[in-house]
Order: structure tokens, then sequence, then C-alpha cells
């Protein structure tokens, strides 16, 4: 992938659950790299929220590749939620999985 010249500046830029879960993906995490660290060059502020969080981990069993994915959400800030708005993403989740 061809890194164009950004023009997103001094923004907060939300990762998607998606980009977190394709992470693990070594060919798409270098070229992610790339796209994240020209946006972090460019004074945009990386997030993440709590729900992305608890969607990527909540079906990794593995032990090892769950402890790389905490180190990676670790690394990025997560936005704060209520705890009424992550009450509601679990109850959606449990709804989804039992239709």
């Amino acid at each position: 992938m061809e890194i164009v010249q950004l023009k997103v500046r001094d923004q907060q830029i939300l990762i998607d659950t998606n980009i977190l879960i394709y992470w693990g993906d070594a060919p798409f995490r270098d070229e992610t790299k790339k796209l994240l660290r020209t946006l972090a060059d460019n004074n945009n502020s990386l997030a993440t929220s709590h729900i992305c969080c608890f969607e990527l981990l909540r079906k990794i069993l593995d032990k090892k590749k769950r402890q790389s994915y905490f180190k990676l959400v670790n690394y990025i800030h997560r936005l704060q939620i209520s705890p009424s708005l992550l009450a509601d993403a679990c109850n959606l989740s449990y709804a989804y999985e039992n239709k």
C-alpha cells in the first residue's frame, strides 16, 4: 500500500475494531503501521474505546495471543464511555449471539 500525503491534522482518530482484529495479520500490520505512524506524525491523536477492546478480546482464548492484543490496546488511548453505554453494548452483543 502506498501512503499518500495525508492532510488530516490535529484530529482525534477512532481506531475501529476491525483494524485491531486484523492487526494479527503481519502484512496488514506492516502496512497499517505506516498509515498510523503518518497520522500520529500529523499530530493526530489515535484512540479506541472500551467497547472495541471488548469486541477484540471476547473470543480470543489463546493466552499468548490475548497478551499480544492487550499490549496493543494498552498502547492506544481509550476513550471514556459511560457504564450504561458499556452495559448496552454487552446486551446488544448477547442479543446478536442468541437470536
